[in-house]
Formats: C-alpha cells, structure tokens, sequence
C-alpha cells in the first residue's frame, strides 16, 4: 500500500473520533475500540471512504477481525482487499433478485 494511502486512512481515521491507536502496516488498519458497534461502523465508514476516495476498476471491501482485549478496548483488525465481481462469460454477473427488479423496471419505463 502507497504511504500516501497509509498517511490519508491515519487522518480519516483519528477524525472519526470512533477508535484509539490508529496503525496501518501491509493493507491492514490496526485500532481499539470501546464497543463492537463503533468497530462495527468504523469497518463500514472505512469501506466507503476507499471507494469514494479511491476509485478504481476494482471495488474494496474492508473485512473485520477481533484480536484480544487490551485494557478494557478491544482490539481489532481490518483488513482492505480488492476484490473482482464474479463473471460469467466474460462479463459481470447480476444476483438474479437485481437483474429481475432491472427488467420490472425497464417494462415499467415502456409502460408494460
């Protein structure tokens, strides 16, 4: 991982005020938090901040580990991955519930 990259995730993470010592090393951010909840959200605020910092061909998902309780916080990990949308093909494959709900609404547009 870039160290700009390290360095903006170090911001945006002590701004969120949700977590304690912040460290990244190897695509991983290392933190301790109060709750599992504010882990919780810290995990999906994280994800959206890379892909709306970040924008590339490939989305990023952020996954979530609790190591140990260290002083009354636990301690976490989270891991940033890249990861593919599966393909069929050679193109993109939609869940079949998304592709449906397109095709209602295409008909609908047409008037069907």
């Amino acid at each position: 991982m870039q160290k700009q990259i390290e360095k903006d995730i170090l911001i945006f993470s002590n701004a969120t005020g949700y977590g304690t010592d912040f460290s990244v090393d190897h695509g991983s951010v290392y933190a301790s938090f109060k709750t599992s909840e504010d882990a919780a959200w810290y995990r999906s605020a994280l994800e959206y901040f890379m892909n709306d910092a970040y924008k590339s061909d490939m989305p990023t998902r952020v996954n979530i580990y609790k190591l140990w309780k260290s002083n009354k916080k636990d301690v976490y990990a989270f891991d940033i991955v890249e990861y593919n949308l599966p393909a069929s093909g050679g193109g993109d494959e939609i869940p079949h519930d998304v592709d449906v709900q397109l095709n209602l609404l295409g008909e609908r547009e047409r008037g069907k």
